[in-house]
């Protein structure tokens, strides 16, 4: 999670600071960015390669990409919520991508429910066998 975050255990920043910003970047030989990256970024204890670019396209793009996965997720999670309500789904107005997510997204939730049980029982007989004593 701290990886995810771009931070280390001490708290310290360790996400690339984007090539115009990185003193490693700047300073590495190579005519172009991509020579720069690989003189640059092997090694690097920020551990991103390539380094993050800082120009506002690449920024707005990945936001674009992040807005796009955000609305699938919405969209699946609401075809769970009326399945959970009992509102049939009509899948022919679905992608198979979209089936498969859901299906993805049931499995996870079996799985946490499963995980759940397993803790209440396990809390609950720890708890029976803390009063036999």
């Amino acid at each position: 999670m701290l990886q995810l975050a771009g931070e280390d255990a001490d708290g310290l920043g360790t996400q690339c600071p984007g090539e115009g910003k990185c003193e490693r970047f700047t300073a590495a030989a190579g005519k172009d960015l991509d020579e720069k990256a690989a003189n640059a970024c092997p090694g690097c204890p920020k551990e991103c390669t390539p380094p993050v670019d800082s120009s506002q396209e690449s920024v707005a793009g990945s936001q674009h990409e992040d807005d796009e996965i955000s609305d699938i997720v919405d969209e699946i999670e609401m075809l769970a919520a009326w399945d959970n309500a009992g509102f049939p789904t009509d899948w022919s107005l679905y992608s198979f991508g979209h089936k498969e997510l859901f299906k993805i997204w049931r499995d996870a939730e079996n799985f946490v429910h499963r995980q759940q049980q397993v803790r209440i029982s396990s809390f609950i007989l720890g708890w029976i066998k803390q009063g036999e004593k």
